[in-house]
Order: C-alpha cells, then structure tokens, then sequence
C-alpha cells in the first residue's frame, strides 16, 4: 500500500473499529448483528458498480455473487426481514460510494478502501463468530470467501500506480472519503439497540 493511502487508513483501519473489536469480544447484541448484516449488505450490494466502471467485468459478476451470500449472512440473523435502522445508518455510506462510482479514478480509491481491508476484517468476523455466536447460526460463506483474499488489493494497487497525477488526487480523496464513510457506517450500527 502507497504510504499515503496508509497514512488515510491509519485513523480509519476497520480491524481497531470498537464494532469490530466488540464483535470479537463477544458483546454484541444480536440486533447489533442484524442491523449490521441488512444496512452494510446495501453497501455490498453496489461494489459490483465500482468493479464494472473499473474494468473489470469478471470481478464484478464474482461480486454479484459475493452478495447472493452476504443475503444469506443476512437471513441468517433477520430471517428475510428488513432492519430499517441499519439501512438508515448505511445510507451516508452508499450515497457517498454511488457517487465515487461516477469516474474511474474515484471508482479504484473507494474500492481500494474496501477491499484491502477485506481480508483481515473477514477473518477477524469469522473467527468471532465461531467463537462467541455459534448458537445464533450466523451463515458463514461471505467471510469465507474472503479470507486471503490478496488478488483484488494488488490489482488496485496497479491501477492507482497507473493514474495521473489529478487523478490520483481524485482517487486519494475517494479512499479517505470511503474510509471515513466505512467507518461511520459501523458506529452508527453499533449504537443501535445500545442499551
């Protein structure tokens, strides 16, 4: 990762979020879980967009099916329902994303946002469920897939190192803006249903 990219990351690092540190403790509550799977899953739903507008049209239709088991993670916690209070707290995150998806350059930073933290997150939630919520029966296959999952990271690392000089600014503005937007999306779920 471009010393830059990891100065942005360095505040936002998802894997020291306290959701996530919670997560792996063990404290959250299930409508915590549940706000998480259906707001975040909006989220999921459109990486297919940023993935296409990159070029790249085979890891978009794997990510289409990445979300076919982000579904399954959420049925497994909402039973098929809508949680509308996770929707709400994803929302600033989604808007913010659909709109770096407008350029190419925006498209590689916000995707970089995510999917470079994406292995280590995926394990990290993996691991936390087999160990403090195997009675909820939480759908594992998305965190699988994910796990060591390096290929998609370097392949955007190429790209950014391609850009101009305007559009990597463009494209360091899109990950600290996706960074931040990832971040506040978690915290705004984990006061859900706090008390």
């Amino acid at each position: 990762m471009e010393k830059p990219f990891q100065l942005i990351l360095s505040n936002y690092e998802l894997s020291n979020h306290p959701f996530y540190i919670a997560w792996n403790a063990g404290l959250l509550k299930k409508e915590q879980l549940a706000a998480y799977a259906s707001g975040y899953g909006r989220f999921i739903r459109i990486i297919p967009f940023g993935w296409e507008l990159a070029g790249e049209s085979e890891i978009a239709d794997t990510e289409c099916s990445h979300y076919l088991l982000w579904q399954l993670f959420d049925k497994s916690l909402n039973g098929g329902s809508e949680f509308r209070e996770g929707i709400a707290a994803t929302r600033p995150l989604v808007k913010q994303s659909l709109s770096n998806f407008s350029s190419y350059a925006e498209a590689v930073g916000t995707l970089y946002a995510f999917e470079a933290q994406q292995p280590v997150t995926a394990a990290s939630k993996l691991k936390g469920i087999r160990e403090h919520y195997k009675d909820w029966n939480m759908d594992e296959k998305y965190f699988k897939a994910h796990i060591g999952d390096d290929g998609e990271p370097a392949l955007l690392e190429k790209k950014l190192a391609l850009l101009n000089e305007e559009e990597q600014l463009l494209a360091k503005r899109a990950f600290a803006d996706t960074c931040i937007g990832l971040w506040n999306a978690l915290s705004a779920i984990m006061d859900i249903q706090q008390n």
